[in-house]
């Protein structure tokens, strides 16, 4: 701004000499004129460019400092996803090693849960006639299980000891359930009471007819009436209608399996 003043302060002096020289026509004055006021155009165009190109710089260098912190953010985030994806790919290695593990795991047990179904089976088939159709049916759904390969090999060896323990535990347990059975060709419904694995007894519904199964006959058969009053005790304490006692029952012979 200083310079255009300095040079309109020049050219007006110049003007004003030239006006005093050249007298009223002033020929002399319009041949100056025409120079400087296209320096003055000039010298106002040159400065809005430069203030264009100052607002430009500016704008640009606002765009630079962005986006440089752009890249700063965005080569941290990188340098996160590469650690993340390491340590992905570490999971998924170690898991499909896992995978790999049970794979032959599973090769090694199947044997072995098909060793515990044939043996459920064989101790169904010379165990004592009791809760026929329960381990039946349990064990006709531990061989579905074992059979279907959409189940998890944990899955079928958790019900594979699962069944295996309730037979178990039928040794050391006694119980009272309701059945029909067979008894001098008729179909009766008694009332049985099973002693561990040792010993069944029955009790027709009114309680007058009591009897136990053979194991060495395989059947079932009447005792003596004289035999009610101990089976009255003993049903009456395994349905827990009664405190334990000591009772006397006919065991009858011991069948070595």
């Amino acid at each position: 701004m200083k310079k255009l003043f300095l040079c309109l302060l020049f050219s007006t002096s110049i003007l004003a000499i030239a006006s005093a020289e050249t007298g009223p026509n002033g020929t002399f004055q319009q041949q100056l004129k025409a120079p400087i006021q296209k320096s003055i155009t000039v010298h106002k165009a040159t400065q809005k460019k430069i203030e264009d190109w100052r607002a430009e710089r500016k704008q640009l260098t606002t765009r630079y400092d962005d986006l440089s912190a752009e890249n700063v953010r965005l080569t941290a985030r990188k340098k996160e996803l590469e650690k993340m994806l390491a340590a992905a790919r570490d999971r998924i290695d170690a898991r499909e090693k896992q995978l790999a593990a049970l794979s032959r795991l599973a090769d090694d047990i199947r044997p072995a849960l098909d060793d515990i179904s044939r043996h459920l089976k064989q101790v169904k088939r010379t165990d004592l006639p009791f809760l026929t159709h329960e381990r039946e049916g349990r064990l006709a759904s531990l061989d579905s299980l074992l059979d279907d390969p959409r189940v998890p090999v944990s899955e079928k060896l958790r019900k594979a000891l699962e069944a295996l323990l309730v037979e178990v535990e039928y040794g050391n347990t006694v119980s009272v359930y309701r059945e029909t059975l067979s008894i001098d060709d008729k179909s009766i419904l008694v009332n049985i009471f099973r002693l561990g694995r040792i010993s069944l007894f029955f009790q027709t519904l009114d309680r007058q007819t009591t009897g136990h199964y053979d194991a060495v006959l395989q059947k079932w058969a009447v005792l003596p009436s004289s035999m009610n009053h101990d089976l009255n005790i003993a049903f009456e304490i395994a349905a827990r209608q009664r405190p334990a006692t000591i009772a006397t029952l006919p065991i009858g012979r011991i069948v070595a399996k």
